[in-house]
Parts: C-alpha cells; sequence; structure tokens
C-alpha cells in the first residue's frame, strides 16, 4: 500500500500542474501537504474535503509554498 507522502511525491512529478482534487483521501496528513507545497509551487486550486487528518499546521505549510493558490476546498476538514 502507498503512504500518503508516497501519494504526494508522485503528484509533485506533474510540477506544473494547477489544479488537484484530494477529496476523500483519509490518509493524507501534514507531511503530505508539506511535500506537496514544495513539489508544486504553481497549484491554483486545491480540493481536500473530507480529509480529516490534516490540520493548521499542515495547512500552514502547503500556503507558504504555494503562493499562487487562488481556492482551497477544506469542507468536513477539521481545521480551525
Amino acid at each position: 500500500n502507498a503512504s500518503a507522502v508516497d501519494v504526494a511525491h508522485a503528484i509533485c512529478a506533474f510540477r506544473f500542474l494547477i489544479s488537484l482534487d484530494l477529496s476523500g483521501c483519509d490518509d493524507l496528513h501534514d507531511r503530505a501537504l508539506s511535500t506537496i507545497g514544495v513539489g508544486l509551487p504553481t497549484l491554483q486550486v486545491l480540493s481536500m474535503q473530507g480529509c480529516r487528518d490534516v490540520s493548521d499546521v499542515g495547512i500552514g505549510a502547503l500556503l507558504e509554498r504555494c503562493t499562487s493558490l487562488r481556492s482551497l476546498d477544506l469542507g468536513w476538514c477539521d481545521v480551525s
């Protein structure tokens, strides 16, 4: 089974990806968000509905790196 970080590394192979939907990824957590932030600096749209294992720390790390992000869907996530 691939971990969330393994999947994040695979996604980052598409460095110029601008839209990504990770809704319902139960295993997505802060470390994976940090990897995505580093690997996808041009990301503009990200949906993470229902990803309950991410925290404010992971979201902060993502936002620091993905400065082009215009839309972030955190529906049903346990963040403040």
